[in-house]
């Protein structure tokens, strides 16, 4: 049926993905590295988490959200360096 939000359209994807999404936010409240928790990450979905935040993070702000675009700059600054361990590349250079 068209319109039906009956279960027969739940799909199930790969579980990383919502604890790689949260995991730089846990660093920036404290937390440990990603890491220090998804110790065997998916080099596919630390890269996918990486890109979102870089491709959001430049956007124009939003004015009913003002801190969302600084807030997924700070993700990005923990994501980045993740990646870069998982696919063995030199860790990028800190920047203020």
């Amino acid at each position: 049926m068209c319109g039906d939000r009956g279960g027969d359209q739940a799909a199930l994807g790969n579980p990383q993905f919502d604890l790689a999404f949260w995991l730089p936010s846990l660093a920036l409240e404290g937390g440990p590295q990603p890491s220090e928790v998804l110790t065997d990450s998916d080099p596919t979905v630390v890269t996918l988490v990486t890109e979102f935040f870089a491709s959001r993070a430049g956007l124009p702000l939003l004015p009913k959200l003002p801190l969302v675009r600084e807030f997924q700059l700070r993700q990005l600054r923990v994501a980045l360096p993740w990646m870069a361990t998982v696919l063995g590349l030199p860790q990028p250079e800190a920047s203020g």
